[in-house]
Protein backbone atom coordinates (compact mmCIF):
# COMPACT_ATOMS: atom_id res chain seq x y z
CA UNK A 1 0.00 0.00 0.00
CA UNK A 2 1.59 3.30 -0.92
CA UNK A 3 2.03 5.67 2.12
CA UNK A 4 0.36 9.67 1.87
CA UNK A 5 2.92 12.23 2.47
CA UNK A 6 2.41 12.21 6.11
CA UNK A 7 3.24 8.36 6.43
CA UNK A 8 0.51 7.25 6.71
CA UNK A 9 -0.79 4.33 4.42
CA UNK A 10 -3.28 6.42 1.89
CA UNK A 11 -6.66 5.23 3.09
CA UNK A 12 -6.29 4.60 6.86
CA UNK A 13 -7.26 6.66 9.46
CA UNK A 14 -4.18 7.89 11.52
CA UNK A 15 -3.96 6.12 14.50
CA UNK A 16 -4.45 7.07 18.34
CA UNK A 17 -0.86 8.02 19.21
CA UNK A 18 -0.58 9.75 15.83
CA UNK A 19 -3.68 11.50 16.60
CA UNK A 20 -2.23 12.58 20.05
CA UNK A 21 0.79 13.63 18.88
CA UNK A 22 -0.62 16.15 16.47
CA UNK A 23 -3.01 17.28 18.96
CA UNK A 24 -0.25 17.60 21.61
CA UNK A 25 2.05 19.71 19.30
CA UNK A 26 -0.72 21.98 17.98
CA UNK A 27 -1.64 22.86 21.60
CA UNK A 28 1.90 23.43 22.98
CA UNK A 29 2.30 25.84 20.47
CA UNK A 30 -0.37 27.80 20.72
CA UNK A 31 0.00 27.88 24.11
CA UNK A 32 3.46 28.95 23.61
CA UNK A 33 2.47 31.86 21.50
CA UNK A 34 -0.40 33.02 23.40
CA UNK A 35 0.81 33.16 26.63
CA UNK A 36 -2.42 32.23 27.73
CA UNK A 37 -5.18 29.72 28.63
CA UNK A 38 -6.48 27.45 25.61
CA UNK A 39 -10.05 26.09 25.19
CA UNK A 40 -10.28 23.04 23.35
CA UNK A 41 -13.80 21.27 22.86
CA UNK A 42 -14.31 17.83 21.59
CA UNK A 43 -17.84 16.74 19.99
CA UNK A 44 -18.46 13.44 18.81
CA UNK A 45 -21.27 10.55 19.03
CA UNK A 46 -21.13 8.38 22.13
CA UNK A 47 -18.65 6.08 22.60
CA UNK A 48 -16.77 7.71 19.51
CA UNK A 49 -13.64 8.38 22.36
CA UNK A 50 -14.19 11.67 23.35
CA UNK A 51 -13.25 11.50 27.33
CA UNK A 52 -10.12 8.87 26.36
CA UNK A 53 -8.68 11.19 23.87
CA UNK A 54 -9.51 14.01 26.37
CA UNK A 55 -7.71 12.00 29.27
CA UNK A 56 -4.60 10.99 27.16
CA UNK A 57 -3.80 14.81 25.51
CA UNK A 58 -4.58 15.76 29.26
CA UNK A 59 -1.88 13.78 30.32
CA UNK A 60 0.45 14.19 27.29
CA UNK A 61 0.48 18.25 28.21
CA UNK A 62 0.64 17.88 31.79
CA UNK A 63 3.94 15.21 30.81
CA UNK A 64 5.12 18.44 29.22
CA UNK A 65 4.11 21.13 32.46
CA UNK A 66 1.00 22.44 30.85
CA UNK A 67 -1.34 22.46 33.25
CA UNK A 68 -4.79 20.62 32.42
CA UNK A 69 -8.65 20.98 33.56
CA UNK A 70 -10.68 18.59 32.28
CA UNK A 71 -14.61 18.93 32.03
CA UNK A 72 -16.98 16.27 31.07
CA UNK A 73 -20.12 17.88 28.95
CA UNK A 74 -22.20 14.84 31.09
CA UNK A 75 -21.65 17.34 34.41
CA UNK A 76 -23.46 19.76 33.00
CA UNK A 77 -27.33 18.05 31.78
CA UNK A 78 -29.68 16.53 33.86
CA UNK A 79 -29.33 12.82 33.02
CA UNK A 80 -25.42 12.31 32.72
CA UNK A 81 -24.80 10.48 29.40
CA UNK A 82 -28.34 10.11 28.27
CA UNK A 83 -28.62 10.91 24.43
CA UNK A 84 -30.21 14.88 23.41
Amino acid sequence: MAESLDGLPKGLPPTHTQTTRSLVDALTALHESLRRSVFVALDGRSGAGKSTLATVVAESCRSLGITVTVIAGDDFYAGGSAEL
